[in-house]
């Protein structure tokens, strides 16, 4: 039986593009989403992102050697606050895997304005 060796996944890029605050009310939109307000993600393999100034990118994108072995389908991201600033959101992510893989480390991609 061949099993695959153990593999860790080294980079994980969840690109998110949610609208991170203007400088005043007046400049942002009605459905303008802070993203400290936003409590948790669910970041699909075969999904894509939607904004109204870019084009549509992978929601979720696996980056290293180990991701020609398995593809993950889904990852959840809890917002754990901010240390910086109420903007600077640190996420805690967490996908099922293959007892041979670990998840490696994650980032949270949002668009500067």
């Amino acid at each position: 039986m061949h099993t695959l060796p153990s593999l860790s996944f080294p980079l994980f890029t969840l690109s998110l593009l949610l609208l991170t605050p203007l400088p005043t009310s007046a400049t942002r939109p009605k459905d303008a989403i802070l993203l400290s307000g936003v409590q948790s993600l669910t970041l699909r393999s075969n999904a894509r992102t939607a904004h109204r100034r870019v084009s549509a990118i992978p929601q979720l994108t696996c980056v290293g050697p180990a991701c020609n072995h398995y593809t993950v389908p889904v990852m959840s991201c809890k917002n754990l606050g901010s240390s910086y600033g109420p903007e600077d959101i640190e996420w805690a992510c967490s996908a099922e895997l293959p007892e041979e893989f670990k998840l490696g480390s994650t980032e949270v991609c949002t668009p500067n304005n």
